[in-house]
């Protein structure tokens, strides 16, 4: 009897501990980006910056902030500064220039960054800009969809409805496959679906290449200027089709 006691001990002993939980297995390069692509399909920013290597994004940031205090810092340019710059150019030539420059200049003020960090209105807020916060912001606006949509609403289109406009959307990126270059290295190549349909013949772009390092672990996309529209895909300016005077 006493050995049937502690047999049943020894046994309520074992399973009473706990076993050890699995690591998940971390996802692969292309399952990576299939992830972060998504995310940015359905305009989750905070979803798909998770996937970005925030050590590069940090960078780029601060990159960002050192650029503005540089050009806030820098005179107007002038008429004498281009025409000394380049002693061939004629005098009406850069008063042209100038005159071009001082124009953008007013429409956009100094001191706007929202078209690369949304909502980013001045260099203070620029500065106080987390990581975190400015990565969210950062891939909203440079977005092809959502940039798209902001320079359309700005037209102020009568064709175009507040139904319409919300649901506009032309680019996708398609992950087509992955490789890994060494251990902490891989490449994925996309290619971008315009107005849904893929594009044939001479008028496809060829693919863009998107960089990922593995980070702690993780593969993570690196943040850069093509990212989010590719290298080779141009992108005009939006005009309200002509009014029907029928």
């Amino acid at each position: 009897m006493k050995w049937t006691w502690l047999a049943l001990a020894i046994v309520v002993v074992v399973r009473a501990v706990p076993t050890q939980a699995q690591a998940p297995t971390p996802l692969a390069p292309k399952a990576v980006a299939d992830s972060f692509f998504a995310a940015v399909r359905a305009e989750r920013w905070a979803s798909a910056a998770a996937y970005l290597d925030m050590d590069a994004f940090a960078r780029l940031l601060r990159e960002r902030v050192n650029m503005a205090r540089m050009t806030r810092a820098e005179p107007p340019i002038s008429v004498e500064t281009l025409m000394a710059q380049d002693s061939t150019m004629p005098r009406a030539v850069a008063e042209w220039q100038v005159a071009k420059m001082r124009r953008y200049d007013a429409n956009r003020p100094p001191d706007d960054f929202s078209q690369d960090f949304i909502g980013i209105t001045s260099l203070r807020a620029l500065e106080a800009l987390t990581p975190a916060d400015g990565a969210v912001r950062w891939l909203e606006a440079q977005d092809p969809n959502a940039s798209l949509r902001r320079a359309v609403a700005k037209l102020n289109c009568p064709q175009v409805s507040a139904d319409s406009l919300r649901t506009l959307s032309l680019f996708t990126r398609a992950v087509l496959a992955a490789v890994e270059v060494n251990d902490s290295t891989a490449y994925v190549l996309t290619s971008i679906d315009v107005f849904g349909n893929a594009m044939d013949g001479d008028d496809t772009p060829p693919p863009d290449l998107v960089l990922l390092r593995r980070k702690a672990g993780a593969w993570r996309v690196v943040p850069s200027p093509w990212l989010m529209k590719g290298m080779n895909m141009g992108f005009g300016y939006p005009r309200c089709a002509p009014r029907n005077e029928h």
